[in-house]
C-alpha cells in the first residue's frame, strides 16, 4: 500500500527522455578518468584515509553553471566504484554527468577498498566524521555553499544520523536509499540479530570478508555459507554464499547481468564486525541510537535538523532492509512535523518524499541495467526540483 507520499510504483518507466537518461549524444561520465582526492580523517588508532573520487560531466552542452556537487556514497561493505561500472549500459556516475552534474564518488572507512575498512568503528564515526569531512571536503574544493547526496543503505543511516545529530552541515538535498533511522530487517537478519550472532562472531573474529580465500579457515567458511537456506533466485557461488550469510538478499539476481555478477567480488571485501554490532542494536531499539545506546538522533531536534528535501528510495521487493524502514522514518517525520505543526495546507509533508520501485530489491537498483529506465530519471528529477 502506498500513502500519500509515495510516487506511484511505475513513475519513473515513464520517464526516459528526462534528465539522467542516456539520450541520444551522451558521453559516459565513468569511462572519463577521475580525479582522486585522498581524504584523512581522525581515526580509533591514528589518522585514516578515505577516499573521494570526482567524475565530471562530458556530455556536451550538459554542464549546468552552478549545479550543485553531487557526492555519492555506497553502503556498509562495499566500495563506491560499484557506481561506476563498465558492465552496465548507463551507471549512476553517466545519469548524474548527463544531467551536468559534478560526481564525487565516496569511500568512507568501511569500503573494502581502503585499509580502514578492517579498523573497528561504528556507525557514529561516519555519522560524525566520515560524512562531515567529505561534505566540507567538496565543498572546499569546488566553492559550492552546499552539496545534495545519494546515499545507499548503511550510509544513508549514517547520513541521516549525522544530519539529525547536527554533525553534517551543508547538504542541500538528498536521496536515501533503502535504509534510514529505522531499520526493519528481513526474516534472515532479523533471525540472525535474535540469536546475537554478530555479538557471538565478533568473540572470535573482529573482521569478516565476503571474498573467499585458500586458507583451510576459509574452506570452512564456503562450506558453513553453503548451508544457509535461500530463494531459489540466487545462485550457489562461493561468493554470493557469503554475501547472502553476512549482509543478506543483496540483489535480485535476475535483476542484473551476468557481467556484473562476475564485478561483484571486484566491490565486496573485508568488513568489521563492530558495524553488524551497531546495526543490530539499532534494529533492537527501534531506530536508531548511538553504539552504546544512547538517543542522540531520533529527537524533536533531529527532526528540525532534518527539514531538507529528502527523498527515500525502496525496493519493493527489498528482504535485507523491508521497505518498512523507508515508511518509519518518514512517518515518524510526519508525526513529530504534525505536533509542530509545519505541514503544509494539505497536511503533507514539505521536505520528504517516498518512492518504492517495483520489481526492485536492495542494491540491484543500482546494478540493474533497467535503472537508467526504472530510477535515475526519478532519482535526477527529484534533485533538479530540489535546485529550484
Amino acid at each position: 500500500m502506498t500513502g500519500p507520499d509515495d510516487q506511484a510504483e511505475t513513475d519513473t518507466r515513464t520517464m526516459t527522455r528526462r534528465r539522467g537518461h542516456p539520450d541520444r549524444g551522451a558521453v559516459r561520465t565513468s569511462a572519463t578518468p577521475p580525479q582522486v582526492h585522498p581524504l584523512v580523517v581522525p581515526g580509533p588508532g591514528g589518522p585514516l584515509e578515505l577516499r573521494l573520487t570526482r567524475y565530471r560531466s562530458t556530455t556536451p552542452g550538459s554542464a549546468v553553471p552552478g549545479a550543485v556537487p553531487v557526492l555519492v556514497a555506497p553502503g556498509f561493505g562495499v566500495s563506491a566504484g560499484s557506481y561506476a561500472l563498465d558492465t552496465v549500459a548507463w551507471n549512476l556516475v553517466d545519469a548524474l554527468g548527463a544531467a551536468g552534474r559534478d560526481v564525487w564518488l565516496f569511500d568512507y572507512r568501511s569500503s573494502p577498498a581502503l585499509a580502514s575498512s578492517t579498523t573497528p568503528h561504528t556507525l557514529d564515526d561516519i555519522a560524525t566524521v566520515d560524512w562531515p569531512a567529505a561534505v566540507a571536503e567538496v565543498r572546499e574544493v569546488t566553492g559550492a555553499e552546499s552539496v545534495d547526496v545519494v546515499a545507499h543503505c548503511l550510509s544513508s543511516t549514517a547520513l541521516l544520523m549525522g544530519l539529525a545529530g547536527g554533525a553534517v552541515l551543508g547538504v542541500r538535498a538528498a536521496v536515501c536509499s533503502q535504509a534510514t533511522l529505522h531499520l526493519r530487517p528481513g526474516t534472515l537478519n532479523r533471525l540472525k540479530i535474535a540469536l546475537r550472532l554478530p555479538e557471538l562472531i565478533s568473540l572470535g573474529f573482529a573482521t569478516v570478508n565476503a571474498i573467499p580465500g585458500h586458507r583451510w579457515g576459509d574452506r570452512i567458511v564456503d562450506l558453513v555459507t553453503r548451508l544457509v537456506p535461500r530463494d531459489r533466485r540466487s545462485c550457489r557461488t562461493a561468493t554470493c554464499n557469503r554475501i547472502w550469510t553476512l549482509y543478506g538478499p543483496t540483489f535480485l539476481h535476475d535483476r542484473i547481468s551476468g557481467e556484473t555478477h562476475d564485478a561483484v567480488p571486484g566491490f565486496f571485501g573485508q568488513s568489521n564486525m563492530a558495524m553488524f554490532r551497531h546495526a543490530a542494536r539499532i534494529v533492537r531499539a527501534g531506530h536508531a541510537v548511538s553504539a552504546t545506546g544512547v538517543e542522540a538522533y531520533v529527537t524533536e531536534a533531529g527532526e528540525r535538523n532534518l527539514r531538507l528535501p529528502l527523498l527515500f528510495l525502496s525496493g519493493n521487493e527489498n528482504r535485507l532492509f523491508r521497505p518498512a524502514s523507508t515508511t518509519a522514518t518518514v512517518a515518524w517525520l510526519a508525526q513529530v512535523r504534525r505536533k509542530a505543526g509545519v505541514l503544509d495546507a494539505s497536511g503533507r509533508d514539505p521536505w520528504t518524499r517516498r518512492r518504492r520501485l517495483a520489481g526492485y530489491a536492495h542494491m540491484d537498483v543500482f546494478l540493474a541495467d533497467r535503472a537508467a529506465q526504472d530510477v535515475y530519471p526519478g532519482l535526477v528529477a527529484f534533485l533538479d526540483h530540489a535546485e529550484r
